[in-house]
């Protein structure tokens, strides 16, 4: 029993450990098993390690990194794992801090950069730190650029060349003008704080005494010599000095030239055959005199012609003077003479040509001094010109027309041919006189009682047609169109004749005068009434053109109309209407006073007075107003008369302006006069208050004034009004100040600019102590109520420094960019005109601007150069920025360029000097046209002249015209003949000739279409403005367009019309009575 309890048991605790296994634990989060086992499970007490995964590290280093199993659960796991960032490496003059340069760097962790030894920040509101997020850093704002080192500073007779900059690493060259020697250092680098080494020296180059010469001394006298420094030589009587008279202490310390020689010379006269000396005294001649020969005319001189007498004679030696030849001149298609082997100088030929051919000028040519012929002349084939004959026809050849040629000449339709039809070519171009093609016209036919109404023309050429018209009252007999033809006009010019009327119609109660058989054109008859019968019509009438008379007036019987009497009545024979001969009486109405007749008569052409008036008797007396105007009518004032009322200035009318002269007086009631002032205007910030504001302002009245806002009075109890007085205001007390808006309050380390004070409209400015900035508003304003805005903060700088506004650069100033904070750079710039020294840039330390203040020089120039033929003042060795030179010339030369220039900034004189040159202009040449302004040619430099364009022609160009070095300024102009378009058409009219273009002067004559007739004058000119003179009008022929009655205003009137022209009679009857008026007619009617 006991045995089979023991091996249950085992096989109990066999399950048991069986069942009590771990599986494989997951990974977890950025954590990695050391296991490198395939194991899926693991026994109860079996052991894991873990370890962070790449990029990660452990939370905490004393974290366990082990986990166990525990039956089939694995323990806590204390290891936590966080990414990190490798150490960052950003290069490009940039590093860590030595606080940030230790890792690990984990996720969220910020290391800082700083510049490498020689660079600083190139903007001071970059960032210098990143943060590692993940595994990955920020991007570095952090740009480094190299430190300058400023400039190295001036050496004396020396210059630093710099091939690198002046940037950090750079190298400089320290190098001395010519003359001078270096002491000291060449090199020099840019280091960390500067210009490493110091300034060298450059020490004058120094020459020992030059060598003593026989017969000959030296001066001054010296034991050294410094570079530049000379001395000269000079001989003993009758010793001439070889060689250089001054020679001169160089770079290298020795002096140059080699000293000169003392010797005694002496040159004979050079022997020269066919020569002559031109230039130099006469033998015997000493060292370094000179003598200049010159060939006679047709020699050539082999060899120099200056010779100098010098230690070994003359030099170069003496030259040759031998005949100038010319040989065998060219052949040309022809022959010349004499023919010879060679001519001397001088010697001719002549060329003659074969026949046809003839010889270019000139025919003879010489050997001239260069030893050639001059320029052969030619033999070329005789042409004659094209002949220029207008509206010709040229047949028989063509051109080129040579030598014995023939050509006929014809002339196109409507020319005819003036001389020779046929033309021969010969030795001295055509033979024969050129013929002309002149026009076929006609003279312009003549007939009577008619005229031309289309084609008229000063001149009728060939084919022009006209057409012919008849005047009024007149028949044609023929053709009205006639063509211009060889042999005259075709058909012939037709005639006219005059038009007749029989009879004239006979008028019931009427007769006419005259009477005839036959009537012509034109001839009238006048009719008249009976006694007691009125005509009616136009009482003349005319035979017309049609043949017949007008309508005849007819004869009606006399009656007058009734009268209508206002303010009166018929008293004596009133009826409805009146015969002829009726009489009648008038009489006024009580009151009522009577103009004119009272007795009127029936006439036959009406009453034989007006009718009478009948006016009130009623006058009204003149208006007495103080200060009052009267307008309108005048005195003595009847009724119904009116009259305007305006008072005088200061004063305002009370009552109607406007009165009428009535039956009880003046109506309405008469206005007064009153006494007022204009607005009153005080300024100097005082304004009247709203309710006085309001005109008008009449005697008496009294107003307000206030200060205007932003002022206050300047004593309280001043009177604040004003009183009319008459038109006059009283005197106002009341005076304003700017109101004051007081202290504005303290800013800590701060304070207020007041430039403008503390009154009304004010500005103050904040500023903050150095090393605070401005939080807030800067500038506060003077308002009504005191000071506007809030009073800003100064804040303290905490994050960089400044070093505050630098010293000033006398004549130059600092360029500020990067503000005036620690790490910033400023540039010093000169004004212009100067240059710096010393150092350009400077870098604000911890301790304030870095370097000194640099100085600005002026900028110096040399001398200018000097022209040639001319001189400039003042002159001397340096000139100032801005000091200036005058050039001027000798000899008579202009000057060509600015007389003045100036020393500029760049140290060089601008503009280029100018030049001095003989300068003349020939007349210009300008056709039809004459000078009025300037002298005779030759002109010189900058004289000038003035044309004008003759009578007819226009100019293109400039009138004025100055001569430069490069000839007339402007070119000379152009001037063209003046040209018209088409002149303007009218109506019932033409003109001719018909063209395109007319030149000045040039006439178009208009003429009218039948029943018009052209006004004077007809023929118009093309004037120097380029457009016709005024055209005529084509005006209406008339004629006596009859008699008739018309009512103007109320009246009955009869008139005629006998029209002649642009004025007419207009006969008016009335009734009693006639008027004859002078009238303007028009196409509408009678203007009056």
């Amino acid at each position: 029993m006991m045995r089979c309890m023991g091996i249950f048991s085992a096989l109990l605790m066999t399950a048991a450990n069986v069942r009590a296994q771990c599986e494989r634990p997951d990974v977890g989060e950025n954590r990695i098993l050391t296991d490198e086992s395939n194991n899926q499970t693991f026994t109860n007490g079996a052991n894991l390690e873990y370890k962070c995964a790449t990029g990660y590290v452990p939370v905490r280093s004393s974290a366990s990194r082990t986990i166990t199993c525990f039956g089939t659960e694995w323990s806590n796991l204390e290891l936590q794992c966080k990414t990190q960032c490798e150490r960052p490496v950003v290069g490009e003059n940039r590093i860590l801090t030595e606080e940030s340069n230790k890792p690990p760097f984990l996720d969220g962790s910020t290391v800082r950069f700083k510049c490498a030894t020689g660079y600083v920040p190139a903007g001071r509101s970059a960032s210098r730190t990143i943060t590692c997020s993940g595994t990955q850093w920020s991007d570095l704002q952090l740009q480094c650029k190299r430190r300058p080192c400023g400039n190295p500073g001036e050496i004396t007779n020396g210059k630093y060349l710099i091939p690198d900059g002046i940037l950090f690493g750079a190298t400089i060259i320290a190098e001395c003008n010519e003359g001078y020697q270096l002491v000291g250092q060449t090199t020099r680098n840019c280091r960390e704080f500067g210009w490493d080494g110091r300034a060298p020296e450059c020490i004058v180059v120094k020459c020992e005494k030059p060598h003593q010469i026989d017969f000959g001394t030296f001066y001054p006298e010296e034991e050294y010599y410094a570079y530049g420094e000379a001395v000269t030589y000079s001989c003993k009587r009758d010793y001439d000095l070889i060689g250089s008279a001054i020679i001169t202490c160089f770079s290298d310390g020795t002096f140059q030239p080699p000293p000169p020689q003392c010797r005694s010379l002496i040159c004979d006269s050079p022997q020269i055959s066919n020569a002559r000396r031109i230039e130099g005294k006469s033998a015997p001649y000493k060292y370094k005199q000179f003598v200049r020969y010159k060939c006679n005319k047709g020699y050539r001189m082999e060899g120099s012609d200056f010779l100098t007498c010098t230690e070994n004679g003359w030099d170069p030696p003496p030259p040759q003077c031998d005949v100038i030849t010319c040989s065998t001149p060219p052949a040309v298609k022809g022959h010349f003479s004499p023919l010879k082997e060679l001519y001397e100088y001088g010697e001719t030929v002549t060329y003659s040509c074969n026949e046809g051919f003839r010889v270019t000028q000139p025919s003879t040519i010489s050997c001239t001094d260069e030893g050639t012929f001059e320029t052969a002349p030619q033999c070329l084939d005789i042409t004659c010109e094209s002949p220029l004959i207008e509206h010709a026809v040229i047949t028989g050849s063509f051109p080129p027309y040579i030598y014995s040629v023939s050509i006929q000449i014809s002339c196109v339709k409507g020319y005819q041919i003036e001389g020779s039809d046929s033309l021969t070519c010969g030795e001295h171009g055509w033979i024969q006189s050129l013929p002309r093609c002149i026009v076929i016209t006609c003279d312009e036919p003549k007939v009577n009682n008619g005229d031309i109404i289309r084609g008229k023309a000063l001149l009728y050429k060939y084919e022009m047609t006209i057409q012919y018209q008849c005047n009024i009252g007149y028949s044609m007999e023929g053709s009205e169109l006639l063509t211009c033809k060889e042999n005259g006009w075709n058909p012939s010019p037709p005639k006219c004749n005059v038009v007749t009327c029989s009879k004239p119609p006979d008028v019931r109660h009427g007769e006419f005068t005259p009477r005839n058989e036959v009537y012509e054109y034109g001839e009238t008859v006048t009719y008249s009434c009976r006694e007691g019968f009125r005509l009616y019509g136009v009482s003349t009438i005319s035979c017309t053109e049609h043949g017949m008379f007008e309508k005849p007036p007819q004869c009606l019987e006399a009656i007058c109309d009734e009268l209508q009497i206002k303010n009166g009545m018929v008293i004596e024979g009133k009826s409805k209407s009146y015969k002829y001969r009726s009489r009648v009486q008038v009489q006024c109405n009580k009151g009522y006073k009577m103009e004119g007749s009272e007795y009127l008569t029936c006439e036959e052409m009406g009453w034989n007075l007006p009718p009478p008036q009948c006016n009130l008797m009623i006058t009204c007396e003149s208006p007495s107003i103080e200060n009052m105007v009267i307008s309108g009518s005048s005195p003595p004032y009847r009724y119904g008369a009116s009259i305007q009322i305006s008072c005088v200035e200061g004063y305002r009318i009370e009552g109607c302006n406007s009165l009428t002269c009535g039956e009880h007086g003046w109506n309405p009631s008469l206005p007064r006069c009153i006494a007022q002032c204009e607005r009153p205007v005080i300024g100097e910030n005082r304004i009247l208050t709203h309710e006085s504001n309001t005109p008008p302002f009449p005697e008496g009245s009294t107003v307000r004034y206030t200060c205007a806002t932003g002022y206050v009075p300047a004593r309280t109890s001043a009177s604040r009004t004003i009183t009319c007085t008459g038109t006059q205001w009283s005197d106002l007390q009341l005076q304003c100040n700017k109101r004051s808006c007081g202290n504005p309050g303290e800013i800590v380390n701060g304070k207020y600019q007041t430039p403008d004070g503390l009154l009304f409209g004010a500005t103050i400015t904040a500023v903050c102590n150095e090393g605070y900035h401005l939080v807030g508003q800067r500038n506060r304003n003077c308002r009504e109520n005191g000071w506007d805005g809030r009073t800003p903060v100064c804040e303290v700088n905490d994050r960089e420094k400044s070093c505050g506004n630098p010293d000033e650069i006398v004549n130059g100033k600092y360029q500020t960019p990067e503000g005036i904070l620690f790490g910033a750079t400023i540039t010093a710039v000169c004004n212009q005109g100067y240059h710096l020294v010393g150092q350009r840039n400077r870098n604000c330390r911890e301790n304030g601007w870095d370097g000194r203040t640099p100085v600005c020089e002026v900028v110096k120039c040399e001398a200018p150069p000097h022209i040639s033929n001319g001189t400039f003042d003042p002159e001397d060795e340096l000139y100032v920025y801005g000091e200036a030179v005058t050039y001027s010339c000798e000899g008579g030369r202009d000057l060509i360029g600015p007389s003045v220039i100036t020393c500029s900034s760049n140290g060089t004189f601008q503009p280029p000097p100018p030049q001095c040159l003989f300068v003349s202009c020939d007349s210009p040449q300008i056709s039809n046209a004459v000078r009025i302004e300037g002298k005779s040619p030759p002109y010189k430099y900058k004289e000038f002249v003035h044309y004008q364009c003759n009578k007819g022609y226009r100019m293109e160009g400039s009138d004025n015209l100055t001569c430069t070095e490069n000839g007339w300024d402007p070119p000379p102009p152009q001037c063209t003949v003046i040209t018209c378009p088409e002149p303007p058409a009218i109506n019932n009219g033409q003109f001719s000739p018909l063209k395109e273009l007319y030149e000045y002067g040039e006439t178009v004559t208009y003429a009218c279409n039948q029943g018009f007739r052209v006004t004077q004058p007809s023929t118009i000119s093309c004037t120097n403005d380029g457009t016709f003179e005024a055209v005529p009008q084509c005006l209406v022929m008339c004629s006596d367009i009859g008699r008739s009655v018309v009512t103007i205003c109320g009246s009955r009137f009869g008139f005629v019309f006998l029209r002649g022209g642009a004025k007419s009679l207009l006969t008016s009857y009335l009734k009693g009575g006639a008027k004859t008026e002078e009238v303007e007619l028009t196409e509408e009617g009678a203007d009056n």
